[in-house]
């Protein structure tokens, strides 16, 4: 039962985690932390 559940939990993190990645929004918040670091240190 317990191994059962694991691949279900397994499944359910790579899923969401593939859906965040082809839409491009971790790299998206990257580029916004940057650009705001970026504006941060050249004043």
């Amino acid at each position: 039962m317990v191994a059962a559940q694991m691949t279900f939990f397994i499944f359910i993190v790579a899923g969401s985690f593939q859906i965040i990645t082809s839409t491009g929004a971790i790299e998206a918040g990257i580029h916004k932390v940057a650009n705001m670091l970026i504006c941060l240190y050249s004043l």
